[in-house]
């Protein structure tokens, strides 16, 4: 991610669906894999979002999805990051061979529930899929793993603020708060900010002002709430 500067300034200016279709192409091949797709869906607001650099697939297997190891990962009530391929499949080889057939051998999916476990709360994913085994050591591929996590909780918080309406918010951040997300913006690491927080606050001080202002923002996670707060205009 080195070679697109800070995220903050990727991110800041994406307005479109066009826009998000293309940071992610670009953040995609610099990783060096080709293919990717995002889903975003708030059921709250109709259907989902689908953003995809290659044809969708459709499998003819009734119940496939809900047999699929990693359909079940994503759809999991608190999903992590994960790389997945035929170690996926070990136990269903059927069909890991259906997705092979339309070249489909692994990936790397980092799938958010906005919402914490809020039950039918908002979802999204990026998915990063290759028709071979994933290039690397196994440091490297985790190393990419976590590099698309990052990108993909900053952009959760550009694509709620494009498709969801937040004037329905009640926010209100206070002048603690706001410091605190423009730091995660500056890329602090977490465990640093009560230190460079001018005055400086308690580690316990910090973690429940994250918790408030992500509550507030009606996600879950502190660098989508960083980010959302930035695309609406709550910090700069």
């Amino acid at each position: 991610m080195s070679k697109f500067g800070p995220l903050a300034e990727l991110l800041v200016d994406l307005r479109s669906v066009k826009d998000i279709e293309k940071e992610v192409q670009d953040f995609t091949r610099s990783i060096g894999i080709d293919a990717f797709s995002l889903g975003y869906v708030d059921p709250t607001k109709g259907g989902p979002i689908f953003l995809s650099n290659h044809p969708e697939i459709q499998f003819d297997e009734p119940g496939i999805y809900d047999e699929d190891p990693v359909s079940v990962l994503i759809r999991a009530a608190d999903p992590k990051p994960f790389y997945w391929g035929e170690h996926t499949y070990k136990n269903h080889k059927r069909l890991f061979e259906i997705g092979c057939a339309h070249g489909i051998r692994s990936g790397l999916i980092v799938p958010v529930r906005p919402d914490g476990r809020k039950k039918n709360g908002r979802r999204m994913m990026i998915s990063l899929d290759c028709d071979r085994p994933l290039d690397g050591t196994p440091q490297q591929i985790t190393d990419r793993l976590a590099a698309l996590n990052t990108f993909t909780l900053g952009l959760t918080g550009v694509v709620v603020a494009l498709f969801d309406n937040r004037a329905e918010l009640d926010i209100r951040l206070d002048n603690i708060e706001k410091d605190i997300l423009k730091l995660i913006i500056a890329r602090t690491p977490i465990h640093n900010i009560p230190y460079v927080l001018r005055p400086h606050r308690g580690h316990d001080v910090v973690k429940a002002k994250l918790a408030s202002a992500a509550q507030k923002l009606g996600v879950t996670n502190a660098y989508t709430a960083a980010y959302l707060a930035r695309q609406v205009g709550l910090i700069t």
